[in-house]
């Protein structure tokens, strides 16, 4: 779903690279990888607060709740990944905490505030249309039937927003030269 292009991303690990590296520290290289997987495979995980967010009126507080809980993760992931890798290709410490940055506001609102806010709303207005009719378990579900509908729009937010996004970066903390690092405002006037 929702994965930062805006930011390079390094290589995966492959297996014979993880076994080079000492015991003490192969299990951060495992940890890697599945973290890659998740964010690369798992991207789909992202959606569980969008369907969360569509069943809202016919499942219990604490469903909602969870499936808020698992999306804040995949975005946790996925800012610590790109954070990483940025770390691990040896950029300076502007960059890394520009990527950081960069990527957390961007899953904070194409993964998160966006899709939420359109769903919430959809399912609130589809409830008041379908008020009118007779209360059954189908009129019951169809405010919930109408946001899981909107999920599959939901990924043609993302390249606006990530667009929207760069511009307000490269404002507040372009960056340099045009290349492919960004240092802050302060430090590119030094």
């Amino acid at each position: 779903m929702r994965v930062c292009n805006c930011e390079a991303k390094a290589p995966e690990t492959s297996a014979s690279e993880i076994s080079e590296i000492p015991s003490e520290l192969r299990c951060l290289a495992y940890a890697r990888r599945a973290a890659q997987v998740l964010v690369t495979k798992g991207r789909l995980v992202a959606y569980t607060s969008d369907i969360g967010e569509s069943v809202r009126p016919v499942v219990p507080p604490w469903v909602v709740t969870a499936a808020y809980g698992i999306t804040w993760a995949y975005v946790g992931v996925d800012v610590g990944l790109n954070t990483a890798e940025e770390h691990l290709k040896g950029s300076p410490p502007e960059v890394v905490a520009r990527t950081a940055v960069h990527t957390a506001t961007f899953q904070t609102i194409a993964s998160v505030l966006l899709p939420s806010l359109i769903i919430h709303q959809a399912v609130h207005l589809a409830e008041r249309a379908v008020h009118i009719l007779p209360p059954t378990r189908l009129t019951r579900w169809i405010p919930s039937i109408f946001g899981l509908a909107l999920i599959p729009v939901l990924p043609y937010i993302d390249e606006p927003v990530e667009h929207v996004i760069d511009l307000g970066f490269e404002k507040a903390w372009p960056k340099p030269d045009g290349g492919t690092h960004a240092v802050p405002p302060a430090a590119a006037g030094a």
